[in-house]
């Protein structure tokens, strides 16, 4: 037992013991956060350094140069580039050559025909019906 006075129950002999290793733990983690968090710093002020290097060289006539070069290159790949041809479409056939077509009858409108007055019996399924109606 880790420094544990005598006169402490199991309960608590047991509640010291855990709060000296999660004292311990967290100590070593913020520790390490502490440490991590000082590298980023650093990394980071690095990377703004040499950023900021890069970019104090840039004047107006070094951005005009280089859209200019950038222009000439994109308007050298639209040359290059053929542009797709497509396939014309036949043009449509003038009204008066249309036939018109017979009507179909639709499921709202009735078929007429000699079995329209027959009544089918009772006992027949929908589809014994429908059938009997596309013979």
């Amino acid at each position: 037992m880790i420094g544990v006075e005598p006169h402490l129950n199991v309960a608590q002999t047991q509640k010291v013991e855990q709060k000296t290793c999660t004292d311990r733990i967290m100590a070593n983690h913020v520790r390490a956060s502490e440490n991590l968090k000082a590298r980023q710093t650093v990394e980071r002020q690095i990377e703004r350094d040499g950023h900021y290097q890069k970019t104090r060289a840039v004047t107006f006539q070094v951005a005009k140069t280089s859209l200019a070069q950038a222009h000439t290159r994109a308007v050298a790949v639209e040359i290059a580039v053929p542009a797709p041809t497509f396939r014309r479409a036949p043009a449509p056939a003038p009204e008066q050559a249309l036939v018109p077509q017979p009507k179909l009858a639709s499921p709202a409108q009735p078929i007429l025909s000699t079995r329209d007055a027959e009544v089918p019996p009772a006992h027949w399924a929908p589809h014994d019906i429908l059938a009997r109606c596309l013979e």
